[in-house]
């Protein structure tokens, strides 16, 4: 389920169900998969460090690894990159630099009415959850990306707590530059996913 239609917190619950399905159900039918990995980019990258707290939380085989490209960890927009890389990320720049301009309040607003949660839930935020007993996770992200802050912030909160981030910096490219697929740094990107799913699986 996706926006407007829908709710943030419905495309949680959509993950978590299908966590559960596919701890159940490998790629050779009802069995449970050899390994599991979780992998999200930008939002995608938020629900996936929200998918693995939760399913901590819940009592749930962790997953081997995570995977989140420039991933949205702090949903109040409060890391300094916000602003400082407005110019220098040309993906998310034109778009949001605006939205920074309007006041905090409205922004939670936003937030609370597009989502059905506070900004600053961990569902939402997962920076604000316990980072405690987490599966190895890898965090790529580019240094001169709005999102750059979320990243360093998240990993450097979690590899405090005890959890295993990597966290990959590539300097001078855009917001999930690894969509691009005629950079090498992309290929770079890929070839150290590679390595990590293979370390973990």
């Amino acid at each position: 389920r996706k926006q407007p239609e829908f709710k943030t917190i419905h495309c949680h619950e959509d993950a978590r169900i299908a966590y559960q399905w596919i701890l159940k159900n490998g790629p050779d039918g009802r069995a449970p998969a050899d390994s599991l990995f979780v992998a999200g980019d930008s939002a995608g990258g938020n629900l996936t460090l929200a998918v693995i707290a939760w399913a901590r939380d819940n009592g749930l085989p962790a997953a081997n690894g995570a995977i989140a490209l420039a991933p949205l960890t702090d949903a109040t927009f409060s890391s300094p990159t916000w602003k400082e890389n407005a110019e220098t990320d040309h993906f998310l720049g034109p778009s949001f630099a605006p939205l920074l301009k309007t006041p905090a309040i409205v922004r939670a607003f936003i937030a609370r009415f597009s989502s059905g949660l506070p900004s600053n839930h961990p569902h939402l935020s997962p920076l604000f959850g316990s980072l405690k007993n987490l599966p190895p996770t890898l965090i790529q992200a580019s240094q001169h990306e709005m999102l750059y802050g979320d990243s360093k912030r998240y990993a450097n909160k979690a590899n405090h707590q005890g959890s295993h981030v990597t966290l990959q910096v590539w300097p001078k490219l855009v917001h999930v530059f690894q969509g691009f697929s005629n950079l090498p740094e992309t290929d770079h990107a890929f070839e150290l996913i590679a390595e990590f799913v293979s370390n973990n699986k």
